[in-house]
C-alpha cells in the first residue's frame, strides 16, 4: 500500500512543480477582483481541475493547441474594429479560459436573464406605446436620430 501512495505522489509532483513555476510570480492586484486567487490568497478550487489537466500536458502539446486556436481565428477571419479606426484587427485570444464556478455562474445567469427581460420590455415600449419617451426616461432625439431605429417595426 505504501508503495502505491508514494508512486501516486511521485506522478503528481511534476505537474505540481510546473503549476508552481507558472504561478510563482502571480499576485492579486489590490482592490481588483481576481478570478484565480481568492480573498484568502489561495487559488480558487474551481481552477484546480483545469490546472491539474493543463500541467499534465506536454509543453509541445500546449504550444500546438494554442497555435491551432490562433490559426483557426485567422483562417475564419475573426476580427474587430476599435472605435474610430478603419482597419480591422485580429481578435486576440486568451489561451487560458475564464473558469466560473457554479455559484458565480448561477448569479451571472440570473443577471443576464434579468437584463434580457428589461431589454425586451424597453424595445416593446419603444416600438409600441412609447411611454418611456413620453415620460422623459428616454430622450426622443435618441430614438428619432438613431439609424438603428426601425420605424417600419412600430406597432408590430
Amino acid at each position: 500500500m505504501v508503495g502505491q501512495a508514494g508512486s501516486q505522489e511521485t506522478k503528481a509532483r511534476p505537474s505540481q512543480r510546473r503549476m508552481a513555476q507558472w504561478t510563482r510570480d502571480y499576485a492579486r492586484l489590490p482592490g481588483i477582483p481576481d478570478e484565480y486567487i481568492g480573498q484568502d490568497g489561495a487559488p480558487r478550487a474551481v481552477w484546480a481541475r483545469f490546472f491539474d489537466a493543463f500541467a499534465a500536458m506536454a509543453p509541445a502539446d500546449i504550444e500546438r493547441r494554442f497555435a491551432s486556436a490562433d490559426r483557426h481565428l485567422r483562417e475564419a477571419g475573426v476580427t474587430y474594429r476599435a472605435p474610430g479606426e478603419t482597419a480591422d484587427r485580429l481578435w486576440p485570444l486568451s489561451h487560458l479560459p475564464l473558469i466560473i464556478d457554479e455559484t458565480d455562474w448561477q448569479q451571472l445567469t440570473t443577471g443576464i436573464a434579468q437584463r434580457a427581460q428589461l431589454l425586451e420590455m424597453v424595445l416593446r415600449d419603444l416600438y409600441g406605446e412609447g411611454r418611456l419617451v413620453v415620460e422623459g426616461a428616454v430622450p426622443a432625439a435618441a430614438i428619432a436620430g438613431s439609424n438603428e431605429y426601425l420605424r417600419s417595426v412600430c406597432g408590430i
